[in-house]
């Protein structure tokens, strides 16, 4: 158990490095007395060749001007019922997100359509909907950690 808690904690601190454009051991030596989104600013300035000032008011600007969410933006839940109405379809994530993908299903729920033509043409529904997907490599690596936690308990019932 403690060597899959050391593999979790390395998962954890390469994504970390990743976020922050640093190297690994930078990313384990983060001090706690600044702020993580204050340390991404500060890296992601340094990569832009700005001031973290600068991208902070960015990000501030760019949350201001933004209409999401709207009244008719999916919710969590409404995605999970979503995605469980496409199960019982067989259909994948992957039509929906395809540019004709909301129109390539036959006769949806009537009571999905609206929601259905917002995904269409609301780019932030599209990347939430989007991020329900696992990549192949973390679903692998799911798949690994599950076969490692559970299969001995299986083998000894």
């Amino acid at each position: 158990m403690v060597e899959l808690k050391n593999e979790a904690y390395a998962r954890v601190l390469k994504r970390r490095a990743n976020r922050l454009g640093v190297p690994l051991e930078a990313a384990e030596n983060v001090s706690s007395s600044k702020p993580v989104y204050l340390v991404a600013a500060e890296k992601a300035a340094s990569r832009l060749g700005t001031t973290p000032e600068a991208v902070l008011q960015d990000d501030l600007r760019r949350l201001e001007n933004s209409s999401y969410p709207t009244p008719n933006c999916l919710t969590p839940d409404d995605l999970e019922d979503l995605l469980d109405g496409l199960q019982e379809r067989n259909l994948t994530i992957e039509t929906l997100l395809e540019p004709e993908g909301v129109r390539l299903i036959a006769n949806p729920d009537p009571s999905w359509a609206g929601q259905l033509n917002h995904l269409a043409t609301c780019d932030p529904c599209r990347t939430l909907l989007s991020a329900c997907r696992p990549s192949k490599e973390r679903e692998a690596a799911f798949t690994e950690f599950v076969g490692k936690v559970y299969q001995p308990a299986v083998s000894k019932a």
